[in-house]
């Protein structure tokens, strides 16, 4: 977990930015900190699911990109997360919560291959990820928004919360500094949407858990005022 951090990006507006897909590709490729980065849309919204006996449902998706199960750290209980091979070919595949594949599916480990009709195309499903998978969003399925190849305006699209995974042995602080100076390559590569725009590093664990040991704190405070 002490490797794992969400990337932001800083403006003069903002300190906890969302992320450009193109950004965070070349944060990456030009930094020698981070072992892998993915990324998710931070809303969950919805894909219309076809039944075998005619009648559709609404389930839950959250859109991310191919690396975001690796640089969580998260391990497919059936089949495979996604890969970068998925992104670079533009594959129409998802990847289901381990508590929709048993309660949709009832654990049938034959679902890995098989095609669901999601918003009317088919979608091939790759593997199963445990309920861990749910911290970035709480979701039935995952689909690949395409990050390598995108066209150049994608660049000034910010719509992504970044994850990375750092190399074993680089600190936080060290990765900031690298980072920090690919940020400062790239404002001046692409003044146009990267003007005055930087990075921050914040470990997962503190985003995630200090925000809600700090809303437990205050429930307490509140209940001992009543």
């Amino acid at each position: 977990a002490s490797q794992v951090v969400l990337i932001w990006e800083r403006t003069p507006k903002t300190s906890r930015g969302l992320a450009s897909r193109l950004n965070m590709l070349d944060w990456k490729d030009r930094s020698e900190s981070l072992q892998s980065i993915g990324a998710y849309v931070p809303d969950v919204g919805g894909m219309v699911m076809g039944n075998a006996d005619g009648m559709p449902d609404t389930v839950a998706r959250q859109w991310v990109t191919s690396e975001i199960f690796t640089a969580l750290g998260i391990e497919a209980v059936a089949g495979r997360t996604f890969t970068r091979a998925d992104d670079v070919d533009r594959r129409r595949v998802v990847v289901l919560s381990e508590a929709f594949w048993r309660e949709r599916f009832s654990a049938d480990r034959g679902i890995v291959g098989r095609t669901l009709m999601l918003d009317g195309d088919p979608f091939t499903v790759v593997g199963v990820v445990p309920k861990e998978a749910q911290l970035i969003g709480r979701s039935s399925i995952w689909a690949l928004v395409p990050a390598v190849g995108a066209p150049p305006r994608v660049r000034g699209i910010h719509d992504l919360v970044a994850v990375g995974r750092l190399q074993p042995g680089i600190s936080r602080e060290a990765a900031q500094s690298d980072l920090t100076a690919v940020a400062m390559g790239l404002a001046r590569e692409f003044p146009d949407t990267n003007a005055e725009r930087s990075i921050v590093l914040e470990p997962l664990h503190e985003a995630v858990f200090g925000s809600e040991l700090r809303q437990t704190a205050m429930l307490f405070i509140g209940v001992v005022g009543l």
